[in-house]
Order: structure tokens, then sequence, then C-alpha cells
């Protein structure tokens, strides 16, 4: 019998399990953005993907997924801090987003023409109430030329009219084994740019 690999679900796509026991342990003693265990404080690092999502995008990550995928990359034990763990969420509103909190906002657009008109206006948006560095990964199938071409022009514009110079994260399709390696970049980068704000900011 021959495996269906289209519709195996690939396991690095699942929740982080540490991650996800390690969230539930701490979360009864919240206190700002400073969550306690047994064995001292733990930072949370709260990781904001603002959403502009085309209805309808071929092949375009889901927001759950991609929620998932990134918490189990910046949470694994590897790379991570005994002292520190990242919950990331996602939202479609801007005003969602913590102007106190956002060192760091993720935009995930569709690789669309559509989906760079609906990040510039929600980008726009929350440059009115925070001014957070920004990145910007695209989704969805397609060539990759056309993947190239929208985020240039979502970066060219936002330099252009917002002043803002958003940070390229590339292009990554629904999961597939080139798309963990996407993510594995794309959280390592995250938590270099989160570690330089920190800095800059003490």
């Amino acid at each position: 019998m021959v495996e269906d690999r289209k519709n195996t679900p690939n396991p690095a796509w699942r929740p982080a399990q540490k991650y996800s026991e390690r969230l539930a342990s701490i979360s009864h003693h919240l206190l700002g953005n400073r969550k306690s265990t047994g064995d001292g404080p733990v930072t949370v690092h709260r990781l904001p993907v603002l959403l502009a999502l085309e209805p309808g995008h071929p092949g375009a990550l889901q927001a759950d997924s991609l929620v998932d995928a990134l918490s189990g990359e910046l949470n694994r034990p590897s790379h991570g801090n005994a002292d520190s763990c990242w919950e990331v969420y996602a939202t479609e509103r801007p005003d969602e987003i913590d102007p106190e909190e956002a060192r760091f906002v993720l935009v995930l657009a569709s690789a669309s023409l559509p989906g760079v008109r609906l990040a510039y206006a929600r980008i726009k948006l929350l440059t009115r109430t925070a001014s957070p560095q920004m990145g910007v990964l695209l989704s969805g199938t397609g060539p990759a030329e056309r993947a190239r071409r929208c985020q240039e022009r979502l970066v060219e514009g936002a330099l252009w009219f917002l002043d803002l110079s958003l940070i390229e994260f590339g292009h990554i399709d629904a999961p597939a084994p080139e798309s963990n390696q996407t993510l594995a970049r794309a959280a390592e980068k995250i938590r270099d740019l989160w570690t330089s704000s920190l800095a800059h900011k003490e």
C-alpha cells in the first residue's frame, strides 16, 4: 500500500508539547508580562502576528498553523531560555496589539495584490498607535516570482508612504518540508531582533 504523503500531517507543524505544558503550568501565576513557576519567575515574550489574508487564496497558511509552528520553533529547548518563553498570538485587528509590549510584529499576508493592499492598510492603522519593528511573511501557492514582486511592492510602499522599513521574511506555502526551514529561519531572526530591541531599550 502506498502512503498518501500529501494527506499525512507533518509532525513539525503540531503544537510543541513542552511549550503547551509549560504555559499551562505557569498560567495561574500571570503578573503583567511575568509568569512564575516553582523554580522562579518566567518572562513571557508575547509576539503578535498581524493577519492580512485574502479569503480563499490557494495554499495560504492558516493562522492557527503558523501560531502553533512558530511557537514550537521559538520555544525549542535548544534555543530557549529557562527564564523565558514565547507566546504567539494572531489577530486581524491592529488595535488589539498592545503598543507597550509589541517590540516586534510579524505580518502574515497573502501573496497576492489583495493581500498586499490589506497588509498595507492594517500596517498603516497599527503605526498610528505603535512603532514596533515589523516583518512580513507572505503565504500562498503560485510562482515564486509573483510572491517576490508582492513582497517588494509592500516593502517599497511602506517605506515610501509610511517611512517604515519592513523586514522581509520571504514566502511560505501551507505545511511542507521547505516550510519548516523557512519558519526555523524566521524564529531565529525574530529572537535576534527581539534581543537587539531589548539591548537598545536599555
